[in-house]
């Protein structure tokens, strides 16, 4: 242990300057000491032990060497407390180089803690500017879609006057059509029934020629056998000559009669069947105009198609303009929990960065539609 130079050295200067004030102070530090006090000051053990030894060999009086024993027990216990408060020190100085050891360990980790703490600070400071930007972001989206749902509206209006002006260009041709048809087929029945007429006559012609052309060979068949029979009685009968003769003319009469009838009946079956082919021409005069007229309909239905693709594509409009409704409410949302969420981006700490965050996690949510 390092004695410390300044008191002892003054205790040794006063012990050759002045005697008596230096037994007096070192009686009054071993008092001190053998009370059990923890005294600073240096006692000069050196000329206190020569003192001792000193006064052992004068041989002192018996009330000194009395004092003198009591002196050396005295010392002996300041020895040992000496030796105590030794082991005690070093005991300390172990304890202070531990204690020492802890702080600088505890120093070590305060430090660590500070700068966890700076890189925490810092990435919150990052985490909510980046919180801010996809706000920001946000907003210029939520500001383009209201626009994009306000020029919607604008194209879906002009879509809707054109759309209810087509509308009724198509009423009207489909009525113009429907008119169209209906007269054309009130022709073609009329034509199918004048058809059906002159087939009637027709056929009642046909049958009476038949029957005029029976009778007229059942004639010839008969002047044939006449004839014949003549010839055959020509000898006998030449004196009926005359009124066979005149038979025979009369005959002759009515077979030209018959042929001339049947020649009539031929040219009226001619002109009956001339008249069935111009009811047939008309009929399919008719059959081309219905043909035509169906076609027009096709033709206005077609037209018409276009109008009910435009009713349709109305209607997808309209749901179109109420998806944009609905989109243009979602932006107000998102505009007020936008406003929310900056709000809550002031500078309060962790809870209102995990404020923010769950504000930018709904918005998220309800920009996507979750």
């Amino acid at each position: 242990m390092a004695e410390t130079p300044g008191p002892e050295r003054h205790m040794s200067d006063l012990y050759g300057d002045d005697i008596l004030l230096w037994s007096k102070q070192q009686a009054t530090l071993l008092r001190r000491l053998a009370a059990g006090e923890c005294i600073n000051d240096v006692i000069d053990w050196q000329h206190v032990i020569d003192e001792v030894e000193s006064v052992g060999s004068h041989q002192p009086p018996q009330d000194v060497s009395s004092e003198i024993a009591l002196l050396r027990h005295q010392l002996k216990e300041a020895r040992e407390r000496i030796a105590d408060l030794e082991a005690k020190l070093t005991d300390a100085n172990a304890d202070f180089g531990a204690a020492q050891d802890q702080a600088d360990a505890a120093t070590a980790r305060a430090v660590a803690a500070v700068e966890a703490e700076q890189a925490v600070r810092q990435a919150d400071a990052e985490r909510q500017a980046a919180m801010q930007a996809e706000l920001h972001a946000a907003v210029a989206d939520a500001q383009q879609a209201r626009a994009e749902a306000a020029q919607t509206a604008a194209t879906l209006g002009a879509l809707q006057s054109e759309l209810t002006e087509l509308r009724i260009v198509a009423e009207q041709a489909r009525t113009q059509a429907q008119e169209a048809a209906q007269a054309a087929e009130a022709r073609i029945e009329a034509e199918r029934s004048r058809a059906d007429r002159a087939e009637q006559g027709w056929e009642a012609a046909a049958s009476r020629a038949d029957a005029m052309r029976d009778r007229l060979d059942a004639m010839q068949a008969e002047l044939e056998a006449a004839r014949v029979a003549g010839e055959a009685q020509a000898a006998a009968e030449r004196g009926r000559s005359v009124v066979a003769e005149t038979g025979r003319a009369a005959d002759r009469a009515r077979t030209d009669d018959l042929r001339e009838h049947l020649d009539e009946l031929q040219s009226e079956r001619e002109a009956s069947t001339a008249q069935r082919q111009r009811l047939q021409a008309a009929v399919r005069q008719a059959e081309a105009e219905r043909d035509r007229l169906r076609q027009e309909k096709a033709e206005a239905e077609a037209a018409n198609a276009p109008g009910q693709a435009l009713r349709q594509a109305e209607a997808e409009r309209r749901m179109d303009a109420d998806t944009a409704k609905q989109t243009e409410n979602q932006d107000r949302r998102l505009a007020q929990n936008t406003q929310t969420a900056a709000d809550a981006l002031r500078p309060g700490g962790d809870e209102t960065a995990r404020r923010a965050a769950g504000l930018l996690a709904r918005l998220r949510r309800a920009w996507r539609g979750e």
